[in-house]
């Protein structure tokens, strides 16, 4: 189990070797074949995953699924990271910088 902190300028990445295939505009399955696991991501989930496919900082996210979905910067900021924080956990993304915001 990771110890690693998740934050706002944090860069994640989604691991490259995950086999994912959208179902839809709003619904991606994705299978971990080292676990042999399925995942279903639907809605701003599966928009949070979409952007992870190159490195990019949680509050680029953040400001994106602001702009796409009707919630606040504080809610996609709290939201996104726990999203992350399981991903992360999951071993389904890796982070690329660990620096926290000042």
């Amino acid at each position: 189990m990771t110890t690693e902190k998740i934050y706002p300028n944090t860069v994640v990445v989604a691991r490259e070797d995950l086999i994912s295939s959208d179902l839809s505009d709003q619904e991606l399955v994705m299978m971990d074949i080292d676990k042999g696991f399925y995942y279903g991501l639907e809605d701003v989930a599966k928009a949070i995953w979409d952007q992870l496919a190159k490195p990019i900082a949680v509050k680029d996210i953040c400001t994106n699924i602001v702009a796409e979905f009707d919630t606040t910067a504080e809610t996609a900021e709290k939201d996104t990271i726990e999203f992350l924080t399981e991903l992360l956990k999951e071993n389904l993304i890796s982070i690329c910088d660990a620096t926290k915001a000042a």
